[in-house]
């Protein structure tokens, strides 16, 4: 199942998320919005968050039709002082947070968001079958807070409940 607009946006559970089409390359107890006062401090509760504590966790999603996508996301990783991170990592010798989310089509990075940038976007055109992917590195926390879908042209909306079809057969 392909889910529209609004359910690839619905992050209310990892499974309405699989429902929708986000397939994760992990499952561990950070794998869905683990303790916000750890790890998402500043992101809104009806965004995703999660990492996966080895390291290289992945989200994906196969594109049906053509456009584009802009794929609102953050790394909610911190630094400094009053970083709650440091208390979770505080069993590791040297704490290293230079983690980074990385958005990518079809395996190619497009964007990527480094520390304490809780929100940027990334713009990717896509044909059918495409495999949008956000990846998060060691000592990053992924987070997604939105997609926006257009069919064809960028300045052109997805009609509701579909993910870029253009009409015809289905």
């Amino acid at each position: 199942h392909r889910g529209s607009e609004e359910e690839l946006n619905d992050f209310s559970s990892k499974s309405q998320m699989e429902h929708a089409g986000w397939s994760f390359s992990w499952n561990d107890e950070y794998v869905f919005k683990p303790d916000t006062t750890l790890f998402a401090v500043q992101v809104p509760t009806s965004s995703y968050w999660g990492f996966s504590y080895s390291g290289h966790g992945e989200i994906s999603l196969q594109l049906t039709g053509e456009g584009a996508v802009v794929v609102h996301f953050g790394n909610a990783a911190c630094t400094g002082l009053d970083c709650p991170l440091r208390t979770f990592y505080s069993d590791r010798q040297e704490l290293d947070l230079s983690g980074s989310v990385t958005v990518l089509l079809n395996g190619i990075e497009i964007h990527s968001a480094g520390l304490n940038t809780l929100v940027t976007q990334a713009i990717v055109r896509f044909v059918d079958g495409d495999r949008l992917s956000l990846r998060q590195s060691p000592h990053a926390v992924l987070v997604l807070h939105a997609l926006e879908l257009f069919c064809g042209d960028i300045c052109e909306r997805c009609p509701t409940g579909s993910q870029c079809d253009r009409g015809g057969d289905s």
